[in-house]
């Protein structure tokens, strides 16, 4: 998946070091005592690393056959996309917020003010109210390892998006032509506000707070 995700958009390989990341937390959340979190054995760590190499390459092959120039060079040509596509047209004339200005002159927020601007209001409400869930289980300590796990996931679900966005801001990466660049991010977002919203239906906040979120919601 991460693989097709990248043959429409080449920034999708960041996909790939981000399981990794999800992996290892997963392995160090219950590589100490009695499942409890430790740094994990080396054969636990050359597993994962096996295992991701195998993905990666699965992954690697599904975006190639669909993408007829990655098949010129599969090893350096998608690096190549990616690298020109960070630094494309800088003087082209956009037309954003009322003015014509070229493309690496317009605001470092076109892609936050883009995502707020297209997406969903639901999606940016669910997203806040899902808050509400992770700061309750905190403050309810202690923290068992299903709860870990769970915490873990979201984080990095939601990590995903932010670690996205902010290098395009960081980096003034010149764009165009709205989000359509980081139509992968869209389905993780989708995804996280259902869960955030679905988190805040089933935790422990008091009634009317849970209906003023409801309430919220559907406005």
């Amino acid at each position: 998946l991460v693989g097709l995700a990248a043959a429409v958009r080449v920034g999708g390989i960041a996909l790939f070091g981000f399981a990794l990341v999800l992996w290892l937390g997963i392995l160090v959340l219950r590589s100490g005592p009695s499942g409890k979190p430790g740094w994990p054995a080396r054969r636990d760590l050359l597993r994962l690393a096996g295992a991701w190499t195998a993905a990666v390459a699965a992954g690697w092959t599904a975006m190639v056959a669909f993408w007829p120039w990655a098949m010129l060079d599969p090893l350096r040509n998608p690096f190549r996309a990616a690298a020109r596509f960070s630094d494309f047209w800088a003087g082209m004339l956009i037309y954003y917020d009322g003015r014509l200005l070229p493309a690496g002159q317009v605001s470092r927020l076109y892609l936050p003010n883009w995502f707020a601007l297209t997406l969903p209001e639901h999606t940016l409400v669910a997203g806040g109210l899902g808050l509400v869930g992770p700061v309750l289980l905190v403050r309810a300590r202690p923290i068992g390892p299903g709860a870990r796990r769970r915490l873990l996931q979201a984080g990095w679900l939601a990590a995903i998006p932010a670690a996205v966005v902010t290098g395009v801001v960081a980096r003034h990466m010149p764009l165009y032509d709205g989000l359509r660049h980081f139509l992968f991010l869209v389905p993780l977002l989708a995804v996280l506000a259902g869960v955030s919203a679905s988190v805040f239906l089933r935790s422990p906040a008091a009634r009317p707070v849970k209906a003023a979120g409801v309430a919220l919601l559907a406005g």
